[in-house]
């Protein structure tokens, strides 16, 4: 059985003094309950017992703290230690004793795939859809959405392990919340859901004690299109952000370059203004020449000389 339970409540008014009177008989908590299921020998439904409320030999079966409703039905009731957190007027379709199936007492709703277990989603008039066709969109509570209407009388036979009736209010009059990807745009406006009457899971008479501590829930709010301003808002400053720091770059890089290109001609000149000037002597403005090439000619000659005169 799925552990998550949806927030689907039926409303249904059940009269203290029936409750108190189906409380006295018991269901015998020996008989095994069984889930529909293929197997030859049937599927255990760990957990709940047969309401046996009028000693048949076949009988539905409810979970701790549910009432045992004539129509093979389930609606929770009263919190127990089995189920601390039970969501009072949710209703299912319940077990049974027979492992195949094969008696009018176990029900013929919900009975494959996902909607084996029998949760049911109310959608008010007597009408339901199967808990796992309702969360995946098969089944809607409009008008020709899959919806379908329980048959039979309910009465109430037993409340499961509970000896005397500690239920003497009623559910809260609210019905199963479309779930929120398949919400439609008329639904998403309202701010509750409708509030209607289980005619079918009524006994006679009416309470006069104080309802549960549970309340009606109210549907959630059409998600806003926040989000998508932001994302609107934070592109628009970053186009300006652009527009404004790519001419600053392109300005600052053309400054640069012409600081680059201004300090390269002055490098230049510099070097140019530096070369060495040709030396001249003290005496005019005659240059001066190196007085060792002079003094070595003169040494050449000398010599010429002196070896012409021995010859």
């Amino acid at each position: 059985m799925r552990t998550s339970t949806p927030q689907i409540r039926a409303f249904a008014l059940i009269s203290a003094t029936s409750l108190w009177a189906a409380a006295g008989v018991l269901a015998d908590p020996n008989a095994p309950c069984y889930w529909p299921s293929t197997e030859p020998d049937g599927e255990f439904a760990l957990g709940y017992f047969p309401c046996h409320a009028f000693g048949k030999e076949v009988s539905s079966c409810c979970a701790p703290g549910w009432t045992c409703f004539s129509n093979s039905l389930c609606m929770a009731t009263t919190p127990s230690r089995s189920w601390p957190n039970i969501t009072i007027g949710a209703v299912q379709r319940g077990a049974c004793t027979a492992p195949k199936w094969d008696n009018n007492a176990c029900g013929s709703i919900c009975l494959t795939g996902d909607n084996y277990d029998g949760k049911l989603a109310y959608c008010g008039n007597n009408r339901y859809c199967c808990m796992g066709d309702f969360e995946t969109g098969k089944c809607t509570c409009e008008e020709g959405g899959g919806n379908f209407e329980q048959d039979g009388e309910a009465i109430a036979q037993t409340i499961i392990q509970v000896t005397d009736t500690t239920f003497t209010g009623r559910p809260s009059p609210t019905t199963a919340a479309p779930p929120a990807s398949f919400r439609s745009t008329e639904s998403e406006s309202a701010t509750t859901s409708t509030s209607t009457t289980l005619s079918t899971l009524v006994t006679s008479g009416s309470s006069s004690s104080t309802d549960p501590t549970s309340s009606p829930t109210s549907t959630a709010e059409p998600a806003s299109d926040g989000g998508e301003e932001e994302d609107k808002s934070r592109k628009k400053k970053l186009v300006i952000s652009l527009a404004v720091a790519i001419p600053v770059g392109v300005i600052a890089i053309a400054f640069l370059a012409a600081w680059l290109i201004t300090k390269r001609r002055r490098d230049k000149a510099s070097k140019i203004g530096a070369a060495p000037e040709p030396e001249h002597s003290a005496v005019g403005n005659e240059p001066s020449y190196d007085m060792g090439l002079a003094e070595n000619h003169q040494n050449g000659v000398n010599f010429g000389q002196h070896y012409y005169q021995q010859k």
